[in-house]
């Protein structure tokens, strides 16, 4: 009468797994986008660590150490911010796990 057709179940079911497949998908690469900052962050730490370890072996006693100190210093500001920054990256890897555990939730209540 009014020509009205509905979708198919199947068709309704295919787009919501695809929605649902992408949104994984997508979280999926913001983890390995977040890991792999965190692995450099890392790294630049540890590099820091060691620079700063050999400049302090290397201040000579008694004599001005006022150049090895702004050395000192520059490591030192660049751990920090490493620290802070590795800190808000776990603090993001744990908030999208909890998304997509969330997702992965629903869907499973959904049968998607």
């Amino acid at each position: 009468m009014f020509g009205f057709k509905m979708r198919s179940a199947t068709r309704d079911l295919e787009a919501d797994l695809s929605r649902f497949q992408r949104i994984q998908a997508t979280l999926g690469q913001v983890m390995d986008e977040l890991q792999r900052e965190k692995a450099g962050l890392r790294k630049r730490y540890s590099d820091a660590s060691a620079d700063a370890a050999l400049v302090f072996e290397a201040m000579p006693e008694g004599e001005s150490q006022q150049p090895y100190e702004a050395k000192l210093d520059v490591f030192a500001k660049s751990i920090q911010n490493c620290e802070r920054r590795i800190n808000f990256i776990d603090a993001q890897i744990v908030f999208v796990s909890e998304i997509l555990i969330s997702v992965r939730s629903f869907c499973g209540r959904h049968a998607l």
